[in-house]
């Protein structure tokens, strides 16, 4: 069965400071875990056909994608993703390119248009995280639309590329705004819901795992098994304990006939 995970990072770069904010050495230890595990990183696009054909990806499979597009992360990460030839999606806001953040502490740089070339230079995806990184659920329909399809045509029109995926800010989503997205012409859209996504999942609803600036290499591991955000150790003693006691049983009943 197909069980492909969605990583989710914000910020990364020297400093912390928030739990959106991953250590630039933590984040190339994740990176090292990720290829010597044998996952196989796809691009979000890759993922999407597989859902629309039915046709299970094989093997371990991660996506990588980073909300927001802070100037920093962006900086930081491209060179440990391009030495692992690890395709990522970039979330960009369309009408905030090269301002500075207001929902994170520390009001963050987030990439100008001139970075969102280069990244595109480089071969990763540039995706649309709004027009102005609002709660879409708190809005008018009117108002939505103009976040999720707006948005898409600035970074079109900036980029001249196709802007093909969504991320919903702050992950706050709905039936409506999920249709919303659909009818506007993106091909799908992630959500902040943790898990992994089998060919049973929405396109334009898909899980992801958070990754915060808290885990050890240890917590992230747990969460690429288990498909949770913050996974806590007893939770997987607890599991594998199970399973120990599963197969005794299952012993015990072949000695036992």
């Amino acid at each position: 069965m197909m069980k492909a995970v969605i990583l989710t990072y914000h910020r990364i770069g020297t400093s912390k400071g928030d739990d959106c904010a991953v250590a630039s050495q933590d984040f190339e230890r994740q990176m090292n875990f990720v290829a010597a595990s044998g996952y196989r990183v796809i691009d979000m696009a890759v993922l999407v056909s597989a859902l629309g054909s039915r046709d299970p990806l094989a093997g371990k499979v991660a996506v990588i994608t980073f909300d927001d597009g802070f100037a920093e992360t962006c900086d930081t990460v491209c060179g440990t993703l391009t030495a692992h030839r690890f395709p990522a999606t970039f979330f960009l806001i369309g009408a905030l390119m090269g301002q500075t953040s207001t929902w994170l502490s520390g009001n963050h740089r987030l990439i100008d248009w001139q970075g969102a070339r280069r990244l595109i230079q480089q071969g990763f995806t540039i995706g649309s995280h709004s027009l102005t990184h609002r709660h879409l659920t708190q809005l008018t329909p009117d108002e939505a639309r103009d976040e999720i399809a707006g948005s898409k045509r600035v970074l079109e029109d900036g980029l001249s590329v196709e802007v093909p995926f969504f991320a919903y800010p702050y992950g706050s989503w709905n039936a409506a705004l999920r249709d919303l997205v659909s009818d506007v012409g993106y091909a799908g859209a992630c959500t902040t819901y943790s898990g992994f996504n089998d060919l049973e999942a929405d396109r334009f609803a898909l899980r992801r795992l958070d990754i915060s600036g808290e885990y050890s290499l240890s917590t992230f591991k747990r969460s690429l098994t288990f498909g949770e955000n913050q996974m806590p150790l007893r939770r997987e003693i607890g599991y594998y304990s199970r399973r120990l006691l599963s197969a005794l049983r299952s012993t015990g009943a072949k000695h036992g006939s």
